[in-house]
């Protein structure tokens, strides 16, 4: 699945210093075949959806990402690494 985004100024930063993830990384977990999608909240105010993404990078690093869907495109919110009870629904995907 490829997925298109952009990101808010602060957040790459924000991920290299509190959760040690690229973007680089972020898009190997996001083009990963066997990605889970899980919808966490919809917001008719504000025409937004924000789905959580559990993927697997090249190198083996699970990683769960947050992606805002909106009117305006689609906005990354925050990806670190999974837990597990993310590797469990991961495994439970392949």
């Amino acid at each position: 699945m490829e997925l298109n985004y952009s990101v808010a100024k602060g957040i790459e930063l924000k991920l290299l210093e509190r959760h040690r993830v690229h973007l680089y990384e972020v898009d190997e977990a996001l083009a990963d075949e066997h990605l889970v999608r899980r919808l966490i909240s919809k917001n008719k105010k504000r025409q937004q959806v924000i789905y959580k993404f559990i993927g697997e990078t090249i190198s083996g690093r699970l990683l769960q990402i947050y992606l805002i869907f909106k009117a305006d495109g689609n906005w990354l919110m925050s990806a670190y690494d999974g837990d597990n009870a993310d590797r469990s629904l991961y495994n439970q995907n392949r």
